[in-house]
């Protein structure tokens, strides 16, 4: 029968850190690690969470989305204000330049979100490539 990760002996309640077994001690060891659990102290153990993976692959998919929203929400700004009608008595349409502006600045957003997205991204790549060499150089 296994045992339950949060039933407590008197020995662990009594300990001041967490037994390794607890659900505590096992997040303080996955944060602090001991001498057993490190990587120096095993040449095959390597990191297999590395933080920021996940959020680099969310933060491209944003960078895509916006690109993507960007170009149609300038079409839409395009289509629905490309012309006005003009007068009071005679109305007549005449080309709105604030409409075409508007999509253009819309755009424009959408490439420069799209671009610091995608910048912001490579550097986290580009960090924990060197996390991983620095941390390969000191075992």
């Amino acid at each position: 029968m296994s045992e339950d990760p949060i039933k407590t002996t008197e020995a662990q309640e009594n300990s001041p850190i967490a037994s390794k077994t607890s659900l505590g001690g096992q997040l303080l060891n996955h944060l602090m690690p001991t001498q057993q659990n490190s990587p120096k102290a095993s040449t095959t153990s390597q990191f297999v969470d590395i933080p920021g993976v996940n959020a680099i692959g969310v933060l491209r998919f944003f960078a895509w989305s916006d690109l993507i929203a960007s170009i149609i929400g300038a079409i839409l700004v395009w289509i629905n204000f490309y012309e006005r009608e003009v007068g009071v008595y005679f109305t007549y349409t005449e080309t709105n330049p604030i409409g075409i502006a508007a999509g253009f600045v819309v755009l424009f957003q959408g490439i420069i979100t799209f671009t610091v997205f995608l910048v912001i991204a490579a550097i986290c790549e580009n960090t924990i490539e060197i996390r991983k060499k620095i941390d390969a150089m000191s075992r």
